[in-house]
């Protein structure tokens, strides 16, 4: 019987530098990557004058460390942010339970502060290498986030770096009421979500490693991008179902669930095609023997025929 806990990480200091090593383990260093150090040091912060909150757990599957998940809380804007959720081996059962403790956690904790949220999101990175999207841990939430009814929106997004690296991202959505997403959410929503998560989350986390003014001045020229770049907004899209099984490795195609098993069938093929050609020619080198030689020619048809009726 497996069994599951979820507990938070600050409660299990012994175990924090165990939770890190399976977010790195995890992620895509090259695009997702945040300083273990600064995650190390928000874990155990207590700084009550941050407006937005943020969650830290860990999952525990049969009393072993499995692992690791940051989430951030907007007030504002009512909404809860993904940033990581890391189990120390890709488990679909552990993801959704981690996932939902998580949701179900967070949910408790804010209604003891009259809080709710309205929105889930989390940021998909869209770098690509040769057409096919290249970050892993991307790859798999696609395909985790798809079955729970996230949708990707068509409006500009841009992650807030401030290393020097900018990659490209969206925004996956979920909306926590009856209502889907496309009738709830108009521009200005959208505006004053990525204004709260700019500001509140990166901008309060950033503040504490540059200086304020840097960190504004970064923030405000992503935002005014999105502004210019921003258009009537007619649909969102759904996140297509990645079942790809080179994900661990990244450069995993977005593709539907049915042709997963198409490289298995054309290996099929082409060994059925080789045996065709094979017997075909077998065949034929009967017939020219039995015509060229004439001996016992009847026999030698029918033997053949017997063979062409095989390969059918």
């Amino acid at each position: 019987m497996v069994t599951f806990k979820l507990i938070e990480t600050k409660n299990r200091r012994k175990e924090v530098e165990k939770a890190i090593d399976i977010y790195l383990s995890t992620i895509d260093i090259e695009t997702s990557y945040t300083n273990t150090n600064q995650i190390k040091e928000h874990i155990f912060s207590d700084d009550k004058s941050e407006k937005r909150q943020l969650f830290f757990y860990n999952l525990y599957m049969n009393n072993e460390l499995f692992g690791f998940a940051e989430f951030g809380y907007l007030p504002k804007t009512e909404t809860l942010v993904i940033d990581y959720i890391c189990t120390k081996k890709r488990n679909h059962c552990a993801f959704y339970t981690f996932y939902q403790l998580c949701i179900e956690e967070i949910s408790n904790k804010l209604a003891h502060q009259n809080y709710h949220f309205k929105y889930i999101i989390t940021e998909i990175s869209l770098a690509q290498n040769n057409g096919l999207y290249c970050d892993v841990d991307s790859n798999y939430f696609r395909k985790m986030l798809s079955i729970n009814n996230f949708v990707l929106l068509k409006y500009p997004y841009y992650q807030p770096s401030f290393e020097g690296k900018q990659f490209s991202f969206s925004i996956a959505i979920k909306s926590t009421s009856e209502s889907s997403v496309n009738s709830l959410l108009t521009d200005k929503e959208y505006i004053s979500i990525v204004e709260e998560l700019y500001y509140s989350h990166y901008g309060t986390w950033y503040k504490h490693y540059y200086s304020e003014k840097e960190v504004d001045t970064t923030i405000e020229k992503l935002l005014n991008k999105i502004k210019r770049e921003i258009s009537p907004q007619k649909d969102n899209n759904n996140i297509s179902l990645v079942n790809c099984p080179v994900f661990e490795a990244g450069n995993c195609k977005n593709v539907d669930i049915e042709p997963i098993t198409l490289s298995k069938k054309i290996k099929k093929s082409l060994l059925s095609l080789i045996l065709i050609i094979f017997w075909f020619v077998i065949t034929i080198a009967c017939i020219l023997v039995a015509v060229f030689y004439q001996c016992v020619i009847v026999e030698r048809v029918l033997a053949c025929i017997s063979a062409i009726s095989g390969i059918i």
